[in-house]
Order: C-alpha cells, then structure tokens, then sequence
C-alpha cells in the first residue's frame, strides 16, 4: 500500500525493499511456553502450521509504533506471547494472546512493556 509512495520519492530501490517486503509465508508454530515458542523476526508473519498449544513470541527488540500482522491459517488456535516481562492488552505480563484458527491479528508495540492486539 505504501510502496508506490516510497519508490516515488526516491528512495533506493534495496532500501524500500527491506522495509515493505519483511514477510514469511508457511511458519510454523513452535514450543508451549514463551521461552520455546516461534521467535518473530519479521513484520508480517502467516502460520500455516500451528499444532495444539503452540506459539510464537514476539519480538524484543521492537521499538513503539513497531506493528506485527500474524495470521493463523493453521489448524489450531496460536499462542502469541509478549517480550519478556510486557503484556499484550491487559493480559498480564507474560501471558499470551490466542488468535483463532483462520484469524488474521495485528500487534502494535507502545512501549519495551506494552503491546496492544
């Protein structure tokens, strides 16, 4: 949506690459706690294979107004947990958040401990 925007105005064709085509297709949903879970590295994440309990962990390293699009096209619901020590929502620190099988979810970081979903 924003590509035509950036390559208009000039920015180097790399460059604009890396910052709208941060996606990975076919995830796989990994571990049942936030230490073994997924560890998303990427803007735009699809699972297409999401066992029972398992889930993805989301990245520390994020910055506010940093956003996440996870979608769950697998089987199961997907377990998506904060950063160590934050919070998705009011959830709790450390809890995680379920997206529903065949659910779309957009994560936004408002602060090293807060996330909103």
């Amino acid at each position: 949506m924003l590509g035509y925007k950036i390559f208009a105005a000039g920015l180097a064709g790399p460059l604009a690459a890396a910052m709208l085509q941060d996606v990975v297709q076919n995830a796989t949903a990994a571990g049942t706690n936030q230490a073994t879970a997924y560890a998303i590295v990427n803007a735009c994440v699809m699972f297409t294979t999401v066992a029972s309990g398992t889930g993805a962990i989301l990245p520390s390293t994020a910055a506010p107004s940093d956003f996440v699009w996870i979608y769950n096209r697998g089987a199961n619901a997907l377990l998506v947990y904060p950063p160590v020590g934050a919070q998705i929502l009011v959830g709790g620190t450390n809890i995680p958040f379920s997206i529903a099988a065949g659910t779309p979810a957009l994560f936004m970081c408002f602060s090293a401990t807060e996330w909103a979903a």
